[in-house]
């Protein structure tokens, strides 16, 4: 999650509730509201519910935001983390090695404000912008 991202108070509470009832899960993130440089913004970008496999995953496309992913550390461990060489595409990566673990899932509910402006790092990011 960036600095200027919003996490809701309850996100974590409810995301380590979601893995405490899925011992097979390997990630869960959730859905975002986007804002924008002074917080203002009501679009909401919702992920699948639940992705068992990589060719649901790669089908879907948008698989997880990655700044509400909280993820299970032996799952992480197994597949070796991130890869340095695919940086910009290093979250997609992560997340296609991962549902080979185990499930992906999102909670249907808006855990994060995700804050949009030009400067945004990533392609998707950047994607989603007014006017793009």
């Amino acid at each position: 999650m960036d600095a200027d991202d919003v996490s809701r108070p309850n996100r974590l509470e409810v995301q380590v509730r979601f893995l405490a009832g899925a011992a097979d899960c390997s990630v869960v993130g959730s859905a975002v509201r986007l804002i924008d440089e002074k917080g203002q913004g009501d679009r909401v970008i919702r992920y699948p519910r639940h992705l068992n496999n990589l060719r649901e995953a790669v089908v879907a496309g948008r698989i997880l935001a990655h700044p509400t992913a909280v993820m299970r550390r032996q799952f992480l461990e197994k597949i070796g983390g991130y890869r340095r060489v695919l940086e910009g595409v290093e979250d997609t990566d992560l997340w296609l090695r991962l549902v080979a673990e185990g499930p992906i899932a999102n909670v249907d509910e808006v855990l994060l404000d995700y804050r949009m402006h030009p400067g945004n790092a990533g392609v998707c990011s950047r994607a989603l912008l007014p006017g793009s």
